[in-house]
C-alpha cells in the first residue's frame, strides 16, 4: 500500500513539475552588430491536436528558373486542409521569403521570388501539425 501511495505521489509531482516547466520560456536573439539579448518569461502552454510531424517532401515544393531572366520561381502544390505558412530560409536561418497559406485560395501558381543569391535554402510549409520541408540549392549558369 505504501508503494502504491509513493508511486501515485511521485507521478503527481512529476506531472505538476512538467506542467510548470511548459510555462517557462527562454529566448536568445543575436543581432548583426554582435549583440545578444536573452529573455525569460512565462507563456501559456500551447495544445496541439497531436504530435508535430516533419515530412520531407520530394514533390509539391519546387524551385525553378524563370525563362529568359535571372529570377527564380517557387511552386507549392502540396495538398493541405488547414491554413499555414510557407517560409524559405538561407543557411543562416534568415527568412528570404514568407507567405501565408490558405487552403481556400490554393491555386498552385508559382510565385516569382526575383533574384535570389546562389546557395542552399530550406523551404518549409507549416500547416496544422505538419511541417513539409525540402532543401533546395540555387545555382546560376556561368556567363561566357
Amino acid at each position: 500500500m505504501k508503494l502504491l501511495f509513493s508511486l501515485a505521489l511521485a507521478t503527481a509531482l512529476f506531472t505538476a513539475g512538467a506542467a510548470q516547466a511548459q510555462d517557462k520560456v527562454k529566448t536568445k536573439n543575436k543581432y548583426e552588430d554582435g549583440a545578444a539579448v536573452k529573455t525569460k518569461g512565462e507563456a501559456p502552454a500551447v495544445t496541439l491536436d497531436g504530435p508535430i510531424r516533419r515530412v520531407e517532401t520530394l514533390s509539391g515544393i519546387d524551385i525553378f528558373p524563370k525563362p529568359n531572366s535571372n529570377s527564380v520561381l517557387l511552386s507549392f502544390t502540396q495538398q493541405f486542409t488547414k491554413p499555414g505558412t510557407l517560409v524559405m530560409t538561407d543557411y543562416k536561418n534568415k527568412v528570404v521569403y514568407q507567405q501565408e497559406l490558405d487552403p481556400q485560395n490554393n491555386t498552385g501558381e508559382p510565385v516569382d521570388l526575383g533574384h535570389i543569391q546562389a546557395g542552399t535554402y530550406l523551404v518549409e510549409a507549416k500547416t496544422g501539425n505538419y511541417v513539409y520541408w525540402k532543401k533546395v540549392r540555387i545555382k546560376y549558369p556561368t556567363r561566357k
